[in-house]
């Protein structure tokens, strides 16, 4: 899960979202002007290739070194 492509996530970033949110399963913003990418990706030094990484990226903007996880839920 760390270290190939930084991965998207649905949620979008807010600065003080995790001091208000649930302590369980927190489900992120809907909208915003940043998403979210976990993980680290071969464009960047080990100290960030960790799944708890967390940066975010402009929502418009794209990289060779993000993608996304596909699963089934349910």
């Amino acid at each position: 899960m760390a270290g190939n492509v930084w991965e998207r996530v649905a949620d979008f970033y807010g600065e003080d979202y995790y001091a208000h949110s649930p302590d369980e399963n927190p489900s992120g913003l809907e909208t915003g002007e940043y998403v979210i990418l976990r993980g680290g990706s071969w464009t960047r030094p080990a100290g960030y290739l960790r799944t708890a990484v967390r940066y975010r990226y402009l929502k418009g903007n794209r990289s060779s070194g993000q993608g996304f996880r596909c699963a089934e839920t349910g």
